[in-house]
């Protein structure tokens, strides 16, 4: 028995598809390599609790300029537009309760 030029056909478009198939997952739904080398932190590599203090211990270093608050351009800043009222009915107190 001889192998049909049809059968060929169909087994190169599936390695074909599978091909493609492959590339699309692994450059969609792998994550970059740009992200996993950016984790400069030092917590980085650790485990979850040692992870966890490391980064308690950059927050407890991380100092707040409060002068911003007393400067003019803060106190120049103006509030957002105030809300409308809510209606007085809200429709029913029991919206899944029968007629």
């Amino acid at each position: 028995m001889g192998i049909s030029k049809q059968n060929i056909l169909t087994v190169i478009l599936f390695l074909a598809l599978f091909g493609i198939a492959y590339i699309w997952y692994t450059s969609f739904f792998s994550k970059p390599q740009e992200e996993e080398e950016s984790q400069s932190t030092p917590a980085a590599t650790l485990s979850t609790p040692d992870e966890f203090l490391a980064l308690l211990f950059l927050l407890e270093q991380t100092k707040i300029d409060l002068e911003f608050f007393q400067s003019e351009s803060f106190k120049e800043l103006k509030g957002g537009i105030k809300l409308p009222p809510l209606p007085a009915e809200r429709g029913r107190v029991n919206p899944f309760a029968p007629f």
